[in-house]
């Protein structure tokens, strides 16, 4: 397929990849850039009403401190636009909230 200006249209995967090649990862290491996350977190949250009013404006919890735990932000031209926190759960570090999440449903009656 052909882009109005006559060039060759780029297919899903393409535009995908040239999309994620623009994203910087970088893992949240001063308390600046764990800040700057929380204020996203919180932003996220209270636009999708997931918030009580008088919430603080940032958004943290107990698995964002874990020895097991890391915090990247996403940063599209520089700015960050999302962040993910990914944990390596272990026998000596069983923390993760995908544990307790899954935990809670494996014993919920079907």
């Amino acid at each position: 397929m052909l882009a109005s200006d006559g060039a060759p249209q780029l297919g899903l995967n393409e535009r995908l990849r040239a999309f994620t090649q623009e994203i910087e990862y970088r893992e949240a290491v001063i308390d600046a850039e764990r800040e700057n996350i929380y204020k996203l977190r919180y932003v996220s949250y209270q636009r999708a009403g997931m918030l009580q009013p008088g919430a603080p404006e940032y958004l943290n919890d107990r698995y964002d401190q874990t020895e097991n735990g890391k915090t990247f932000g996403l940063y599209l031209e520089s700015r960050l636009a999302a962040s993910i926190r990914v944990h390596i759960a272990s026998q000596r570090l069983p923390i993760a909230p995908a544990l307790t999440v899954f935990r809670l449903s494996a014993a919920a009656p079907r």
